[in-house]
This record gives C-alpha cells, sequence and structure tokens, in this order.
C-alpha cells in the first residue's frame, strides 16, 4: 500500500493524474482469453490468404459470411485466421459483448 501512496504523492506533485486498474470487465476478458488462444502463428494464415480476408473484411461481415464468400476455403480455417487477425488486431469487433457467430468483424483501418 505504500508504493501506491508514494506512486500517487510523485504523480500529484507533478500535476499527473493517479489511478489504480482494479478491474476489467468480465465478458470483455472472457473474450481476450478466448481469442489469447488463437495468437501462436500456427493460426496465422498465409499472406495471401490475409491479404483476402482484409480484402474481404473491408465491409463488415460475420465469419460465415466471409466463408460463404470463399467457398473453396475451409470454413474452420477462416474461423481461426479471423480470429487470429482479430487477436493481432488486423481485424476488429466488439469486445463488450461476447463473441458468437453473430459478431460482426472488420478490417482495422490501418491494416
Amino acid at each position: 500500500m505504500q508504493s501506491f501512496l508514494a506512486a500517487k504523492a510523485v504523480c500529484d506533485a507533478v500535476g499527473w493524474d493517479y489511478n489504480v486498474f482494479s478491474w476489467v470487465d468480465r465478458t470483455y476478458r472472457l473474450n481476450i482469453e478466448w481469442l489469447a488462444g488463437y495468437r501462436h502463428p500456427r493460426n496465422a494464415p498465409p499472406p495471401e490468404c490475409e491479404t483476402k480476408l482484409l480484402n474481404l473484411y473491408a465491409q463488415p461481415r460475420r465469419i460465415c459470411e466471409a466463408a460463404a464468400a470463399l467457398p473453396n476455403w475451409n470454413p474452420p480455417l477462416i474461423t481461426a485466421w479471423s480470429y487470429h487477425m482479430t487477436w493481432k488486431r488486423t481485424l476488429m469487433t466488439d469486445l463488450r459483448t461476447k463473441l458468437t457467430e453473430q459478431h460482426v468483424f472488420q478490417a482495422a483501418q490501418d491494416a
């Protein structure tokens, strides 16, 4: 506790705000934990597939819609690749609500 008080005193002295981060929304945390399961490079799409997916996700869509747009691709791979790309933040979705098949994904602005 002393270290928190000392840090607050230093921040106060230089005019900074000081807050102690103490919790994360449960749904957000569970979504991050789920996506973390896809962070390993084995879940990364090959570069040419990532490019196609980013082009496809330029318009917001669900993963099942992406799979339908790529009928010659393996849907479970599209799912794994999409989650990996979300972990890397090249795809974005609302993580404040439980991830479901209804979630809409979109390419990040800087992807």
